[in-house]
């Protein structure tokens, strides 16, 4: 039974509507895009008390993360904070069988890892997994009430003490920045567990009250919109998303594999130390953000895929991510959880006679255009509006594949996985934050982090059987192919 619309003053307090557009992402989540994770690999067993402990540390200091994503009597969803004792949801899964032999492209190798690299292809089949396993309630259906996060952990001592754990949490409350931030915390409160100290967070907004959505902080006058402007902007990118081109589908993908549902699968690729130096300094010196060449990767190598190729198949869309929290007045500070990050949907076409760095420099100013002009925060609404629309009318996609344009990427600093002062943990690496796409969703989300090195990883989260792995790999290889040469022909 849904729970009724709280009354009580002291339970207001704490409990707040959703806002269009996180009510999206909880439905969307539902539907299988959204779930993140990030995932951390020790070279050590932690014990299951340890991780409890770790949090329910950070959930007693971190609202949200204790919050519950409920609906009403009406439909209505709502994120509430219950004022009972703390109830950490931590479960203990089984280490997964690795087969070794078998040459599985794609997967980040961790150093340090024996010869077989069994704990690198652990971890990549944990969050490949995780990415797939739904939010679900106490009921086991994927239905309100659903907790915003949920940690798992995975132990083996048949090749050594190794431990796994993943933090879960429901996009439907945080966005990627959020999961980023609340696995540094998770992190550090339990090194200071193992070594039997009490935990330290930074104070700030958020400690002791639900922040107010995003659409609630928007700087007064910097998303005005009517109701009649709004819709036809949305009509505007319906007609316009019909000129612009998706990745060919796989064989595979038939309309029996509509009925029988979509995955998530991830492939991740390490530019190397020297490749990561290179790339940095090459977007330097070409004047161009790195977030705007990793873009104009993705689409001259979409391009120059033979099938579109052929056909002249050069106009597509993508839709650049970006952390709202800077933009605030006054701007939250970036430890401050939440759902804050909006996208700008860019449509382009991918000309033999423009350069990688003229492009490059192009989606770089244009999204710096959009950012003056206010525009992550005006088409708020306009974009909520045609997710919610594709959410109800998959068949509005091409194939009903529920693909929206041809990837989704992050403007700005990549999340640092370089994990100090932790030494207790003896942390052999990381994955993510990586979110599940497989409902509606672009043909792929890629993102990337910096790892020991420094070294950039990129990660790319696809549908299958939409697409398939040997698919993604062949197009992914292509991009890292591209943007070794490039660098090196910008020196």
């Amino acid at each position: 039974m849904a729970p009724k619309e709280p009354e009580s003053s002291e339970l207001v307090m704490m409990s707040r509507p959703m806002s269009q557009s996180e009510e999206n992402w909880a439905r969307i989540t539902d539907m299988g895009s959204g779930i993140s994770a990030s995932v951390i690999a020790m070279k050590r067993n932690v014990e299951e008390q340890h991780i409890t402990m770790a949090v329910r540390n950070l959930m007693e200091n971190y609202p949200l993360t204790r919050a519950h994503i409920v609906e009403n009597n009406k439909g209505k969803l709502y994120l509430q904070v219950n004022n009972g004792p703390v109830n950490p949801i931590v479960r203990e899964k089984s280490w997964p069988n690795i087969d070794s032999s078998v040459d599985l492209p794609g997967v980040l190798q961790l150093p340090d890892d024996d010869e077989n690299h069994s704990l690198s292809l652990a971890l990549h089949q944990v969050i490949r997994s995780e990415l797939n396993f739904p939010f679900l309630n106490e009921d086991r259906m994927a239905a309100p009430p659903l907790a915003v996060l949920e940690v798992h952990f995975y132990k083996d001592s048949s090749s050594g003490p190794r431990t796994i754990v993943v933090i879960r949490v429901h996009s439907g409350a945080c966005d990627r920045h959020s999961c980023f931030v609340i696995a540094k915390h998770f992190v550090s409160a339990l090194n200071a567990v193992v070594e039997g100290r009490e935990p330290e967070f930074p104070d700030g907004p958020g400690r002791h009250e639900l922040m107010s959505s995003m659409e609630d902080m928007v700087p007064k006058g910097k998303a005005d919109k009517g109701f009649f402007s709004k819709g036809r902007d949305a009509l505007g990118y319906a007609l316009d998303s019909r000129k612009y081109s998706l990745l060919p589908f796989s064989p595979e993908f038939t309309k029996m594999s509509i009925k029988a549902g979509y995955m998530s699968d991830v492939l991740i690729y390490r530019l190397g130390k020297e490749g990561t130096g290179a790339f940095f300094s090459a977007c330097e010196r070409e004047n161009t953000s790195h977030s705007a060449a990793l873009a104009s990767a993705y689409l001259q190598t979409a391009a120059n895929i033979k099938e579109m190729k052929e056909k002249k198949l050069n106009q597509f869309c993508f839709t650049g991510i970006l952390d709202c929290r800077p933009h605030f007045e006054p701007p939250l500070p970036e430890t401050v959880l939440g759902n804050y990050s909006a996208g700008t949907i860019q449509g382009t076409r991918v000309k033999d006679d423009i350069s990688f760095w003229d492009r490059a420099r192009s989606i770089s100013s244009k999204t710096e255009k959009e950012i003056s002009k206010h525009k992550h925060f005006s088409e708020l609404s306009v974009v909520a509006m045609l997710a919610a629309q594709l959410i109800k009318h998959p068949s509005l996609a091409p194939s009903s594949s529920k693909r929206s344009g041809l990837f989704t990427t992050y403007f700005g600093e990549p999340a640092d996985l370089q994990w100090k002062n932790v030494e207790s943990l003896n942390v052999a690496g990381s994955l993510g934050p990586l979110s599940s796409m497989h409902a509606v969703g672009p043909c792929f989300c890629a993102g990337e982090c910096m790892i020991e090195g420094p070294e950039l990883y990129i990660s790319f989260t696809f549908a299958t059987p939409v697409y398939s792995r040997d698919q993604m790999h062949s197009f992914a290889t292509s991009i890292l192919e591209l943007l070794s040469s490039e660098s090196s022909k910008s020196r």
